[in-house]
C-alpha cells in the first residue's frame, strides 16, 4: 500500500500493485506551482481524504473503486478550482462533494457506477460512462456553461434537476 499526505504544487507518478491512499488534498502551493499526479492502482483501489483543486493535473487508474472527498466539510471533498482529472476505475468512483468552476474538466469511467453528492455547477465539463450502474448526482446540474456528457442512455439520476439548457446535458447515443 502506498500512502501519502497533501499533494502541494508537486509532481508526483506511482504505480502500486496494492491500494493507494492520498490523506489529504491535491492543490497548488501558490499560483505558479500546481500539482501533477498520476496514480495507478495495479490490483486495488485509490482513495483521496481531500479535494482536488488549485488547476491540478490528476490521472486516477484502478483496478478496484476511486474514491475523493471521504474527510472533512464539504469545501475539502471536491473538484475544482481549474483542475483537470481524469479517472479510471474498475469498480465505482465517488466524489463526496461537488465538481464546480468554469475551467475545470472531468472525465469519469468506472465499471460499476458513479456517485457525486453535491451538484455539477459553474461552468464545469464533464464526461462520465459506466459499463454498468448508474450515474447518481445527488443535488443538481446547474451553471450557465456547465456542460455533462454520459454514457450509457438512461444511466443518469439527478436529485434536484438539470437547470441548464438541454443540449448541456447529452447522453452518447449506445
Amino acid at each position: 500500500m502506498f500512502t501519502h499526505g497533501d499533494i502541494l504544487g508537486e509532481e508526483i507518478n506511482v504505480t502500486e500493485d496494492g491500494d493507494i491512499l492520498i490523506e489529504g488534498k491535491i492543490d497548488q502551493s501558490d499560483p505558479f506551482h500546481q500539482s501533477s499526479v498520476t496514480l495507478v492502482s495495479n490490483h486495488g483501489s485509490i482513495t483521496i481524504t481531500g479535494k482536488i483543486d488549485g488547476g491540478s493535473l490528476v490521472t486516477l487508474s484502478a483496478a478496484g473503486d476511486i474514491q475523493i472527498g471521504t474527510a472533512g466539510g464539504d469545501g475539502d471533498k471536491k473538484i475544482d478550482g481549474g483542475s483537470n482529472v481524469s479517472a479510471s476505475a474498475g469498480g465505482s468512483i465517488s466524489l463526496g462533494n461537488k465538481i464546480d468552476n468554469g475551467s475545470t474538466r472531468v472525465l469519469l469511467k468506472t465499471g460499476t457506477g458513479i456517485d457525486i453528492e453535491n451538484k455539477i455547477d459553474g461552468g464545469a465539463i464533464v464526461r462520465m460512462s459506466t459499463g454498468s450502474g448508474s450515474i447518481h448526482i445527488h443535488d443538481k446540474i446547474d451553471g450557465g456553461n456547465t456542460r455533462v456528457t454520459y454514457w450509457p442512455p438512461n444511466s443518469l439520476i439527478v436529485d434536484k434537476g438539470i437547470h441548464v439548457p438541454a443540449d448541456h446535458v447529452v447522453a452518447v447515443p449506445s
